[in-house]
């Protein structure tokens, strides 16, 4: 996509508790990170939205603050879609955190950007690496390290990805592990973009799979992955009642008083 593309400079945004998605279709996100790698700009990072995700901001405000100043949101989940429908103001499309992820490996192939792989279990780690090197043999793998470490090792970790100079740094901790390391430590990292990917370690790594096609499609992945992981479900099942109090409360501020934020 063109960099004079208007979904490219699109900065429109929907607001859903205080936390925003980004209007623009994947292949305009990437050509955003593809401009800011290009230009050297840093300290950028995006920003995968679920429903779990977004209720926890609800009562971590450095959650949502940290959310709120993303350079880029995407919905990862149909439901967050859906609400951006539903307030009135609807984002592009659904691009969830796995697939944003192989993509920036692909644009990291195709352009020789460097990538850093931070998180995970080190056999996790491990398949993750030896994977991209497979598949994308143009990316330039900056470092890898696993996701295990004490307090007192953070600053010594920072210093090394810094020291990697990658351009892309991919974060694979817990909620909201990642979003905290990221918010304590994004301005001394030394990388374009960085990613919290959760669990897409485990799904690129093999260990998890993604529902079926099918499934994606009628936009129920989060019901077929919670039948096959039941701390999953209670998650979903936590969540479903403030998700529904949070689109309420924006479909009457939005939709129904006529103010878009």
């Amino acid at each position: 996509m063109s960099p004079e593309s208007p979904s490219c400079k699109s900065d429109a945004k929907t607001w859903l508790g205080g936390c925003f998605l980004s209007h623009l279709d994947r292949g305009a996100i990437l050509e955003r990170i593809r401009q800011w790698i290009v230009r050297g700009s840093k300290g950028h990072y995006a920003c995968a939205i679920n429903v779990s995700k977004l209720v926890a901001s609800q009562r971590d405000s450095k959650l949502r603050a940290f959310l709120a100043n993303s350079s880029v949101n995407i919905a990862d989940g149909a439901p967050i879609l859906a609400a951006t429908r539903w307030v009135g103001n609807p984002i592009p499309e659904r691009v969830t955190g796995v697939e944003l992820m192989e993509d920036l490996l692909q644009l990291a192939d195709q352009q020789g950007y460097s990538v850093y792989f931070f998180g995970s279990k080190q056999q996790i780690l491990d398949k993750v690496v030896a994977r991209c090197v497979e598949e994308f043999p143009g990316a330039v793998v900056a470092g890898a390290r696993n996701g295990y470490f004490s307090a007192e090792e953070e600053s010594a970790i920072v210093s090394e990805i810094a020291a990697a100079n990658a351009d892309i740094l991919l974060i694979a901790l817990g909620v909201p592990q990642k979003e905290y390391f990221l918010d304590d430590h994004n301005n001394d990292l030394n990388v374009s973009l960085s990613l919290p990917v959760g669990g897409a370690f485990d799904v690129y790594a093999g260990e998890k799979k993604r529902a079926p096609g099918w499934v994606q499609r009628f936009g129920v992945e989060w019901l077929w992955r919670s039948a096959y992981d039941l701390s999953r479900a209670r998650m979903v099942l936590k969540s479903a009642f403030p998700f529904i109090g949070i689109v309420l409360r924006e479909i009457f501020s939005q939709r129904l008083t006529g103010k878009k934020k």
